[in-house]
């Protein structure tokens, strides 16, 4: 999947007409507060209104099917990125919250208490018998911990499948059988180990926004693993461990000692900030405020200010990306460029993330090497390069290397 490239396609002359409605649908879509079911429906009748556009107009309607499909995905990502502080539950305001929405945030509370609770929790408890990696352990909740820095469906269930296929690999080196029976337990202490927020949230939302016809096969089996851990952990108690009474309830003390600690740091640091605000101020301070206030409101000041603001408005998120070449400059796609914060973080997140692709590509060389030992040092170079850096499609075929050895 080639996002920059769709978002190149769209940039073009050709590709206005299709720029255009989706410009139109993220307007409208944004004037009123729809439910879940109405979100969902409506994106989902998009996406379907699109794919016959996409028959009808070039450069779509002539390109091959691969080249296609890769339009159906930026098409998914692009509106999704767009609308994900009204569509994933913990980015929206509270007040256009629906009942589905409190009912994620609310979900999200509980797996967040019980993975406090139950952080001591180890792979014994849950029934799983043999040493544990801490490297395959660092591995598996780096990999996990990623999904809260994506906004497409499609690249949070990616983190979800190599994550899975993580816990697998390990598995299939360290055990001669019973390893898919392991894999929900030890996928539930990777939760619990995690500690990572809005579980329920994303699964939610990758469930409701991703085109259904990559839910199945191999993507919903492991989903669907992830929701059964996630249930699991939302009702867990002593009765769902192997551990002695004594060794839970000193436990659990420890807990309720950690969030009797926790308050009482939260509220002495209330009163701390309630102190301070009613001090009075020192003359010095606010005679400093004031000169500061008058530069701030001069007339130069005001044009330089306003001088910064406009140079800083002008870049947008379908801009392309800077280019040492001579190529042309594409054009961007009007009122899409709507350049919100969310946006430019991502686009940092993305530079920062070409600016350090040769070290993703070692951390996942070295976690190959980690995890199969006994495959030729090169070999597994050349995967890398070759997969490019994917952890979960090297997973795949080491697995396949190993078994036909």
């Amino acid at each position: 999947f080639d996002f920059t490239k769709f978002l190149e396609i769209l940039r073009t002359k050709r590709a206005e007409p299709i720029a255009k409605y989706i410009r139109s649908f993220l307007i409208s879509f944004s004037k009123k507060q729809w439910t879940v079911s109405e979100q969902v429906k409506l994106i989902s009748d998009f996406k379907k209104f699109m794919s016959a556009k996409f028959d009808e107009f070039e450069p779509f309607s002539t390109m091959a099917s691969v080249e296609l499909e890769n339009c159906h995905e930026g098409l998914e990502k692009l509106i999704m990125n767009k609308l994900y502080s009204q569509c994933f539950s913990p980015k929206i305001d509270l007040k256009r919250l629906d009942q589905s929405h409190r009912e994620d945030l609310t979900k999200d509370e509980v797996v967040k208490e019980k993975l406090k609770q139950f952080s001591w929790v180890e792979l014994a408890h849950l029934d799983i018998h043999f040493e544990e990696s801490d490297t395959f352990i660092d591995m598996a909740i780096g990999e996990l911990s990623k999904i809260n820095n994506y906004r497409a469906p499609r690249d949070k269930i990616i983190v979800l499948l190599n994550c899975c296929k993580i816990i697998f690999g390990y598995l299939k080196q360290t055990s001669t059988e019973g390893s898919a029976d392991s894999f929900i337990p030890v996928l539930i202490y990777i939760i619990l180990k995690s500690k990572i927020p809005h579980f329920v949230s994303n699964i939610n939302y990758i469930e409701r926004f991703r085109d259904g016809k990559h839910l199945s096969g191999e993507n919903a089996y492991y989903l669907s693993s992830l929701q059964g851990a996630v249930n699991f952990i939302e009702t867990l108690d002593k009765d769902g461990l192997t551990v002695s009474e004594e060794e839970f309830d000193l436990h659990f003390a420890e807990y309720l000692q950690r969030e009797e600690d926790e308050l009482a740091a939260k509220e002495q640091e209330e009163r701390r900030r309630k102190l301070e605000a009613e001090a009075p101020m020192p003359q010095r301070l606010i005679a400093g405020i004031g000169a500061r206030a008058e530069e701030r409101v001069s007339p130069s000041g005001v044009l330089f200010s306003s001088a910064q603001i406009l140079g800083n408005s002008i870049s947008s998120f379908l801009s392309p990306p800077a280019s040492s070449g001579s190529s042309p400059r594409a054009k961007p796609i009007g009122d899409l460029d709507d350049n919100d914060e969310e946006d430019v973080q991502e686009r940092q997140a993305m530079e920062a993330s070409m600016a350090h692709r040769k070290d993703a590509f070692t951390s996942t060389y070295r976690m190959l090497r980690s995890m199969f030992p006994d495959l030729d040092k090169d070999i597994v170079k050349e995967l890398v390069v070759v997969r490019q850096g994917n952890i979960g499609d090297c997973i795949d075929v080491c697995l396949e290397l190993t078994n036909g050895n």
